[in-house]
């Protein structure tokens, strides 16, 4: 086997005995030999990293092979933190990119400080109110310290994405945490025979099968969600196999043409409903969409459905644009629409039947908000339980940040989802959801 050439790379050199190692580096290195082999044959590929002191940051195992070799002198990555806190970024200085564990290993070193730093601005500018004469008032600030501008402070000083980062900080922690399973990964990250993005992959899908055996032991109902395009997901399905179908899809204002659309989606999504199934579909308070989706149940698979109603969703609690020359829209249209053969619905009392709901919408000053259009859980539960039975098979082919397959889930019914959005996925797996692939 040809042995690489030796990696040439223009990068300042310290003197190895001015390097100052912390606590927390463990004592056990591994097999050193082979490394400093390895380096004397290959050269060094990375450089170890230090602070503007000459603290290690990264590459102890890297040291410690100069030190084997006896060399006398060995290449540093310099990181200064306030270059960073200035959001200075030398991209003319040469630098070899970070691996895997370096990347985390500086954000570890840089984030308490940085944050501190943040925390001590904020408070400096917060105003805490007014005096008796109606001066301001400076004072500590009740807020939490914006972390994630620090990470993306620190991911820009290291060329990488905030995205790259956390999968990054991801295998690190994973490795740590069980290194027996994952510290090989680790290695092969760092020695570039995996990327970063693949590692991180591989985790989620161990971490997915291992919910999936965990709930499987509970008998508990999963939430299952998948990225994957509407009409692949409907084709997949059997023709009348599906119980309920509860979706909240795209409005006439998230589309370029509702007509296309709605004809693109809606017929095919209703040939999977059973003569015995119902369906609730959410539609936007636009007349053009309405109209447009009224006219689609008049052909095709909508003709199966007799007598639709129209729902209404309102909501009195969240505070937006104030129109000047409309009325506020506080409301949803839902379709509801029942199979031929549906059972009555599971109404307990005459309130629950009623075709105007008003329940709070998610509202980000109090709460969690994961999607812009996000519906309550509770009346995803409402609606669940008065349009299916507890062995019902629920799907929503536009499952966004997962509520509706969360709310079948708990009411025990078996669901699946799909989105091709890919932070809506992550998202409801955020929530609970459980990604399959």
């Amino acid at each position: 086997m040809a042995i690489a050439e030796p990696v040439e790379f223009s990068v300042p050199e310290i003197p190895i005995d001015k390097i100052i190692i912390g606590k927390r580096f463990r004592e056990e290195l591994g097999d050193i030999k082979a490394l400093a082999e390895s380096i004397r044959d290959v050269g060094l590929i990375h450089p170890i990293v230090v602070d503007i002191n000459n603290q290690l940051i990264a590459g102890r195992r890297r040291l410690a092979a100069f030190e084997h070799l006896e060399r006398k002198e060995i290449p540093v990555t310099i990181i200064n933190i306030k270059d960073i806190q200035k959001a200075e970024i030398a991209e003319n200085v040469e630098r070899k990119d970070f691996i895997c564990s370096e990347l985390v290993a500086v954000t570890r070193y840089l984030k308490p400080e940085l944050e501190a730093e943040a925390k001590k601005r904020q408070e400096a500018t917060h105003l805490a109110g007014k005096d008796q004469e109606g001066a301001p008032i400076i004072g500590a600030s009740k807020l939490d310290t914006p972390k994630g501008r620090t990470d993306e402070k620190i991911a820009k000083y290291m060329g990488v994405g905030k995205d790259t980062l956390r999968k990054a900080e991801t295998i690190v922690e994973t490795a740590e945490e069980d290194p027996r399973t994952w510290g090989e990964l680790l290695k092969k990250v760092d020695s570039d025979e995996t990327s970063i993005d693949a590692a991180f992959k591989k985790i989620q899908a161990q971490e997915r099968a291992d919910e999936k055996a965990a709930l499987a032991r509970t008998g508990k109902t999963m939430a299952c969600i998948k990225k994957q395009e509407c009409k692949e997901f409907l084709n997949e399905l059997d023709d009348k196999s599906v119980d309920l179908l509860l979706t909240d899809p795209p409005y006439y204002t998230d589309v370029d043409d509702i007509e296309l659309f709605v004809d693109s989606w809606l017929d095919l999504a209703l040939s999977k409903i059973k003569d015995t199934g119902q369906a609730y579909i959410f539609i936007g308070a636009y007349p053009i969409e309405l109209k447009t989706y009224l006219i689609a149940l008049e052909n095709g698979e909508g003709k199966r459905f007799k007598d639709p109603q129209i729902l209404v969703w309102v909501y009195k609690n969240t505070i937006g644009p104030k129109p000047k020359r409309q009325y506020k829209r506080n409301w949803f249209a839902i379709l509801y629409l029942r199979g031929p053969k549906a059972p009555d619905l599971n109404c307990i009392d005459l309130v629950e039947q009623n075709s105007v709901q008003e329940f709070s919408a998610p509202d980000a000053r109090h709460e969690i908000k994961y999607h812009k259009w996000q519906k309550p859980l509770e009346l995803a539960k409402s609606l669940i339980t008065q349009g299916s039975n507890e062995d019902s098979f629920v799907v929503d082919p536009f499952a966004g940040s997962g509520t509706f397959l969360l709310a079948a889930a708990e009411l025990g019914r078996e669901n699946m989802g799909v989105d091709i959005n890919e932070e809506a996925i992550q998202k409801a797996v955020e929530r609970g959801c459980i990604l399959n692939d």
